[in-house]
């Protein structure tokens, strides 16, 4: 999950539009990824980029539960990605969904993160989950945070279990259950969506 909290830049928002990925998303998906990967931001364990030919197939194999989607800003370049995604440790559980946000390093601030999670959420609400489950490095402050204020809390922490260059660090569980409306932060999120000037998202 990246760190989305950098400079506000929200004229990469204006009249852009969300959408359900396409297989030719793919570079961009891998770019938007790999700048944190060079970077060395937290926002992964990786240390050398990741082939296109990664999600090329997980793309493909979007599903009525799974998926990903892109934010394309009025240029039509995509700034930003998104995903429902079946939980990493439990992936035959079906009533809990593993999330995750990568923002464009020119189109990071906290409107496009922010309004990419609250679109989450009420899509997995849609799908039927019962909850969302976000994997992050305890080292990725502002993703921590971000979370945080979308009504996700920390039900596990597991020590110095990731190796992150020549560092180990601790993985964090953040959970955030959809079984109860969330209407007062939910309405939050939608003002936060309308400010970035993104369609489609309406305040409950």
């Amino acid at each position: 999950m990246e760190n989305t909290g950098a400079t506000d830049t929200t004229s990469y928002t204006r009249g852009g539009r969300l959408r359900i990925a396409r297989v030719e998303d793919a570079p961009a998906v891998s770019r938007i990824y790999n700048e944190t990967v060079i970077e060395g931001c937290y926002a992964n364990c990786d240390i050398d980029p990741v082939s296109v030919e990664l999600y090329r197939p997980e793309i493909a194999a979007a599903d009525g539960r799974h998926r990903y989607y892109v934010f394309e800003d009025a240029a039509g370049e995509i700034r930003a990605w998104s995903a429902i995604k079946k939980w990493s440790a439990r992936p035959h559980c079906d009533s809990i969904t593993e999330v995750a946000v990568y923002v464009d390093r020119q189109a990071r601030n906290r409107v496009i993160g922010g309004a990419l999670l609250y679109h989450l959420v009420v899509e997995a609400t849609a799908l039927g989950y019962a909850g969302m489950i976000a994997i992050v490095l305890a080292k990725n402050v502002a993703s921590i945070r971000g979370l945080q204020a979308g009504g996700f809390e920390e039900i596990a922490r597991f020590h110095e279990v990731a190796r992150h260059r020549d560092e180990w660090i601790d993985i964090v569980w953040l959970f955030k259950s959809l079984l109860q409306p969330d209407i007062e932060r939910m309405q939050r999120y939608a003002r936060l969506a309308a400010l970035a000037g993104l369609p489609g998202f309406e305040q409950p």
